[in-house]
């Protein structure tokens, strides 16, 4: 007799895996019938173990086990499916039983139940990744040669994005001439139209262009032959749950166990992804053509002088976007007297008044979040010696208080997470503000998407921009200035008070390939990714359970480098205090310890996040 652990393909089972036995010992792939209640299931199975084996873990389960109903089958895909999964499992550290759950949707149930029980067979050899990258223009190009090439060899194509708004500027961009062959897929599409691409899907027998979202993308076709992860660098293809999964590595894993060619698109790829697939040198026409960087003399009012003339120059039938810091305000310590702003003595940038843990106690020090150094709390004005330092917000808010104070108010626009939650407000507010001969639009990263082409583009605070505690600091900054030169007509603008800072000095001669050059040679220094491992762990306890939680935290992770951050409570009147670890080891430790770690985390029995390489630390 066997113990099988049994993925159930259904929706609404609280587990992630199930146990049965069986007589025989299943390979893993195999699709079984299973008894659940009073209805039969069907599962994937993920191991086969021995009774004798699984004799201490049966006698100590609170169930009984029960035995499966039949046997439907196995196919090359299923068993490349669980081979992915997991592989995925162990460099993601999530359970395979969640990662089927993410990749196995309800809607290709019956394409995997109805897969033939003989082998499929692929005619490519090995797992090829490559990179696209340069202008939305040059990427559609470069699709659509990839997509004839594919349907030349009656071959099907999946291309993923992160959002649905640019999923359907893909699938409109891209289906020109063979729209009778392309495939739109995501859950805002109505149930109709899922049955009808379901049918497609099951159906033909010609080659087929599918434009998905990442939970659908697992798609049971023995003719798929390329994945497209667009847009690869965006933060929207991790999961929004405890494991927060990294669905490009799930995708990458999958691709690599079926035999899927896997192609990176984006303005700017991560240059973890330029690192792994060897494409890290830039052609020389990779630039910022339009870049102008800027110095400005220490701004003592919400924006610099020459940000005031471009706004209004712009009453001239000119476009301008404002770029913000994310989320509406982005702190600064400023003289309250003179306006001068607090700078680090060392690098230059803007530095916060923080609390800081020194010698066993929490003092206040203003802290560079670029370069680590500290000044004093009775750190006194620069400019006029004042001793009337106080925190300043400058966000999208403030800003606009600013703008309007030049310009008719009915000529701006301002756009962030809480101004504007959703797609439909953002476009109705466009789509009003354009029928204009000029205005001004302000906004987080957020717009860019949104924003089709302006004659100006300025980023006031470009100092603040690098000064973001982030190991990817300087990679999101460069794809940011490539995307907003992307979308302006005439000029992009930096604003600088410190035009001789390294990067800012590559950037105004725009030696792009250096500044990633000088960037990945830090990352290999500190041991970063892609040259070594970051997790960052967040467990929830009882302020009574800290030192415990703590000790075993430590003791767990004794040999790798680990920095707890400052202990905080969830909020004032609770009793749950936050505490966060940040771990950094080999590029391969979490895949080496993935089992153990997840083993560990679940005995704490405590709720937790676990990060793997996050954009913040």
């Amino acid at each position: 007799m066997f113990i099988l652990s049994v993925i159930p393909i259904q929706r609404g089972i609280p587990f992630s895996t199930l146990s049965y036995y069986s007589t025989d010992a299943l390979s893993a792939g195999t699709l079984v019938e299973l008894p659940l209640g009073k209805q039969v299931i069907h599962g994937l199975v993920v191991e086969a173990t021995s009774l004798i084996e699984a004799k201490t873990s049966i006698k100590q389960a609170t169930f009984s086990l029960k035995k499966i109903k039949s046997v439907v089958g196995i196919s090359a895909f299923s068993t490349a499916l669980i081979e992915g999964l997991r592989e995925a499992s162990a460099k993601t550290v999530t359970p395979i039983g969640s990662l089927a759950s993410l990749v196995m949707n309800e809607l290709f149930f019956d394409l995997l139940q109805k897969l033939p029980t003989e082998t499929i067979k692929k005619d490519v050899d090995e797992k090829i990744q490559s990179v696209v990258y340069g202008i939305t223009l040059e990427r559609v190009d470069q699709y659509k040669r990839i997509i004839r090439s594919a349907f030349a060899q009656r071959k099907s194509v999946v291309l993923v994005a992160p959002s649905i708004r640019a999923l359907e500027y893909w699938h409109a961009t891209l289906q020109k001439g063979i729209s009778t062959h392309t495939l739109l897929l995501h859950s805002k599409v109505t149930k109709r139209d899922q049955k009808t691409v379901l049918s497609t899907i099951k159906q033909s027998e010609r080659p087929l262009f599918i434009c998905t979202t990442p939970l659908y993308a697992v798609i049971p076709r023995d003719d798929i032959s390329t994945i497209i992860i667009e847009d690869e660098a965006s933060s929207l293809y991790k999961t929004n749950d405890r494991f927060e999964t990294d669905m490009r590595v799930v995708l990458d894993c999958i691709g690599r166990a079926l035999r899927i060619s896997i192609v990176y698109g984006d303005t700017l790829p991560r240059f973890e992804t330029l690192h792994h697939s060897s494409s890290i040198e830039l052609p020389r026409s990779y630039s910022p053509e339009k870049l102008v960087v800027v110095e400005i003399d220490p701004y003592r009012s919400i924006l610099p002088t020459e940000t005031v003339e471009l706004i209004r120059y712009c009453q001239k039938n000119k476009t301008l976007f404002i770029y913000t810091n994310r989320k509406g305000l982005a702190p600064l310590s400023r003289c309250a007297d003179c306006g001068t702003t607090v700078d680090c003595p060392t690098c230059g940038l803007p530095i916060v008044l923080r609390h800081k843990i020194v010698d066993g106690e929490r003092q206040r020090l203003f802290i560079c979040k670029h370069c680590g150094d500290t000044l004093p709390p009775t750190h006194v004005c620069s400019y006029c010696a004042s001793w009337n330092i106080t925190p300043v917000s400058i966000g999208t808010e403030s800003i606009r208080e600013a703008v309007v104070s030049i310009i008719p108010e009915t000529q701006v626009v301002s756009i962030d997470d809480d101004l504007t939650p959703d797609s439909k407000s953002i476009d109705t507010l466009l789509s009003d503000i354009q029928k204009k001969k000029w205005f001004v639009l302000i906004g987080t990263q957020k717009l860019l998407p949104y924003i089709k082409a302006v004659d100006f583009v300025v980023i006031p605070f470009f100092d603040r921009l690098l000064s973001v505690p982030s190991p990817v600091v300087v990679e999101e900054t460069l794809r940011l200035i490539m995307e907003c030169n992307e979308k302006t007509k005439d000029s992009l603008i930096l604003c600088t008070k410190k035009p001789d800072f390294p990067i800012t000095k590559l950037l105004s001669t725009k030696k792009i390939q250096e500044i990633i050059d000088t960037d990945m040679e830090t990352r290999e220094a500190l041991h970063y990714p892609p040259f070594g491992a970051l997790l960052k762990l967040s467990i929830t306890v009882p302020s009574a359970q800290r030192e415990m939680v703590t000790a075993r935290v430590e003791s767990f992770f004794e040999g790798v480098d680990i920095t707890a951050l400052p202990v905080r409570r969830i909020s004032p009147e609770s009793m749950k205090l936050l505490c966060v670890w940040i771990i950094s080891g080999p590029s391969s430790y979490t895949q080496e310890n993935s089992e153990e770690l997840q083993a560990f985390l679940q005995e704490l029995r405590f709720p937790y996040s676990l990060q793997i390489n996050p954009s913040r630390l």
